[in-house]
């Protein structure tokens, strides 16, 4: 699709990415002469019209936010059966990439993209937006270490249209950054974009998931009813206390468990970077509670069991 131009405006060049969602080129806007990068929609998307409303309706909302921490939306169109995307081109690189390619992420750096993100989140919570679909490959961080939030808001009208493991709301790929309540399927608030976050620090400090499994459903069971991972179990990550406590308050399993906005997060990691050994202001009950044991009894019966393999 390169050397195409849609809408006599946007001048595709160069592939920069690819996901189940969409296909990315780095372009320029003709008329206001600036770099952008423009993402393309996949033919199994365009082709559905009420998704194509949904879609145009969450990419709008995302355009009115307007932060250092999060990419920036300049258009939504289309040019016949190409829908598109014109967005911010941020020079760097995915957090995914960078943990894929380091292993992990310094604790001192961990906590200074924690707080970005936090910073990018708790603007967009306060506009009413929730993200949905916070991962490291929906994270960029630029040649000057600026992490950047993009697809804000855009997750709400995919995951009804995408393929999902136990009803619409679940988001396969995406399955190891998913909240309990999201598994199941019941109404998300910010807490849930939090719990998303959680998931993604301990893997910058570890380089690991907190959970895995041979099937998506494996998964989304064990973010509901599997104990919460000790990140530092034998102390050779040399992962501070303090932060390790964090962590472990994002990931509980009853959304008023957790901290309750971005902005207390922030506040807590700033703690922890000046009081690495303090951890009781972010102690959290060990055992689950009534609404989490409610929770796992819900899910087991949600999602099926899967169908026995046939015996030679």
């Amino acid at each position: 699709m390169t050397e195409k131009t849609l809408s006599d405006r946007y001048r595709l060049e160069n592939r920069i990415g690819s996901g189940g969602m969409a296909t990315v080129y780095a372009g320029l806007d003709t008329v206001l002469r600036r770099r952008v990068a423009i993402k393309i929609l996949r033919e199994q998307f365009a082709a559905d019209e009420d998704f194509i409303k949904r879609f145009n309706l969450e990419a709008q909302h995302a355009a009115k936010l307007s932060h250092p921490n999060v990419v920036n939306i300049y258009d939504v169109g289309h040019e016949g059966e190409t829908y598109y995307i014109v967005m911010e081109l941020v020079d760097g690189t995915t957090l995914g990439e960078m943990i894929q390619s380091d292993g992990s992420i310094p604790e001192p750096v961990a906590i200074d993209f924690a707080t970005q993100i936090c910073a990018g989140l708790a603007y967009a919570h306060r506009q009413g937006l929730l993200h949905r679909d916070i991962k490291p490959a929906n994270i960029l961080v630029t040649k000057d270490d600026v992490v950047k939030l993009s697809d804000f808001g855009i997750a709400r009208a995919v995951t009804t249209q995408t393929v999902t493991v136990t009803q619409p709301g679940l988001v396969m790929g995406s399955v190891f950054y998913l909240s309990p309540e999201q598994a199941q399927g019941h109404e998300l608030a910010a807490t849930s974009d939090l719990y998303s976050l959680g998931v993604v620090i301990y893997q910058m400090l570890t380089g690991e998931l907190p959970y895995t499994g041979e099937s998506p459903v494996t998964v989304a069971l064990k973010h509901v009813s599997s104990p919460i991972p000790a990140i530092d179990p034998d102390g050779t990550r040399n992962i501070s206390p303090a932060l390790a406590a964090i962590v472990r308050k994002l990931l509980q399993k009853d959304p008023a468990a957790r901290f309750q906005s971005a902005t207390e997060v922030a506040t807590a990691l700033r703690e922890a970077r000046e009081s690495p050994t303090v951890t009781s202001p972010f102690d959290v009950a060990d055992s689950h509670t009534p609404h989490e044991q409610e929770a796992v009894a819900a899910v087991r019966r949600s999602i099926p069991n899967p169908k026995p393999r046939p015996s030679r």
